[in-house]
This record gives structure tokens, C-alpha cells and sequence, in this order.
């Protein structure tokens, strides 16, 4: 059964899952067998306390991360790294020299990928030398097996369309709540 909860912020929406979530397992279900998923890491602690610690909520990030560990460990590939700031901006600054486009700037090639990957702003619509910039920092992820906190969310989705992942998934969980999901939707991360 699919519900779908609108409503406006402060609205109830985060109680009306616990509520669903508790009545499950107050029908017995296995609280192992309920994933929920929330944007940040308030909302997930939250849903734990709310559901009295039986269902632990899980952030799309982490959700996402999991799902790439999955996926690499069904291959028996190692699964990436994740870089923070700083060193995303050091690989952004080797991508700009390595397509020697001397006049980019750092913040320009982090505003278009953040257009590119998170707001779907079409290549076309950018200046092709930050285009190329930024395709060359996102080929340098995939050459050092890294992810950023957006390529998480893109090879999550990835991961999610393995039919060996997905049926892992569908073993492992009866239900699936996912709580604000409009605030996190890069790319068909959703569908």
C-alpha cells in the first residue's frame, strides 16, 4: 500500500509516519523490516525516538552510501571514499588545470555542478569551458573511486537499478517510509 502525506511545514507529517511505523509493529511486524528515511539527521533521530528506538531512521545520504557498499560488495568491488569540502576543492582546482582553462574559478565550477547535478539545469545552458571542468572533476572521482555529498545521492539511485541490489532490498524490508521527500530529489533519487 503506497500513502502519500502533503502538508505544509510543522503540519504533522513526521508524527503521522511514527504513527504508521508504531502501528505496524504494534500488528507484529519485525522492526527490522522497516526502512525509514528522512532528509537530515534530526528528522531521523526523531523517528528513532518517536518509534521508541525499535525502527532506526536512516538519512538519504546514509540510506544512498549503503546502498553503493551494497552494490560494491555484491561485485567485490571496494567501495569509495567520501571527501569533504576542503578536498573537493582540491579536485576541482586539478580538474580546471587539467583542461587548462586558466580563467575558471573554483566557486564557478562548484556553482555548475551543484545547476548540473542537483537543480537538473541543462550543459547547454552553462559556459562549455566550466562544463568541461566540471565533467573532468567528476571523472577524477570515478578514476580515484571517491564520492562528494551529491555523488553519493547519484550512485545511490545507481545502485538502486541493480537488479541484484534491488532484490537484496525487497528481501530485507516490508516497508518502506520515507519522510520529506521533497526536500531531496537530485536526479530520480526518488523514483
Amino acid at each position: 500500500m503506497t500513502r502519500l502525506t502533503l502538508a505544509g511545514p510543522g503540519a504533522g507529517k513526521t508524527q503521522d509516519l511514527t504513527d504508521q511505523i508504531n502501528a505496524r509493529l504494534k500488528s507484529g511486524t519485525n522492526p527490522y523490516s522497516i526502512l525509514a528515511i528522512t532528509f537530515s539527521r534530526r528528522a531521523a533521530g526523531v523517528i528513532t525516538e518517536r518509534t521508541g528506538s525499535s525502527v532506526e531512521g536512516h538519512t538519504f545520504h546514509g540510506f544512498a552510501n549503503w546502498l553503493i557498499r551494497l552494490g560494491c560488495s555484491i561485485r567485490g568491488k571496494e567501495p569509495p571514499d567520501i571527501i569533504v569540502d576542503k578536498e573537493q576543492d582540491k579536485l576541482i582546482k586539478r580538474a580546471i588545470m587539467d583542461v587548462n582553462s586558466e580563467f575558471l574559478e573554483l566557486e564557478e565550477v562548484k556553482h555548475a555542478l551543484s545547476r548540473m547535478r542537483v537543480m537538473n539545469v541543462p550543459r547547454e545552458a552553462l559556459r562549455p569551458q566550466v562544463v568541461e571542468a566540471a565533467d573532468r572533476y567528476l571523472a577524477l572521482l570515478d578514476e580515484q573511486n571517491l564520492v562528494d555529498f551529491t555523488r553519493i545521492l547519484e550512485r545511490g539511485a545507481q545502485e538502486i537499478q541493480n537488479p541484484c541490489v534491488r532484490e537484496q532490498i525487497k528481501s530485507l524490508y516490508q516497508a518502506v517510509y520515507i519522510d520529506e521527500g521533497q526536500d531531496c530529489a537530485p536526479r530520480g533519487v526518488l523514483s
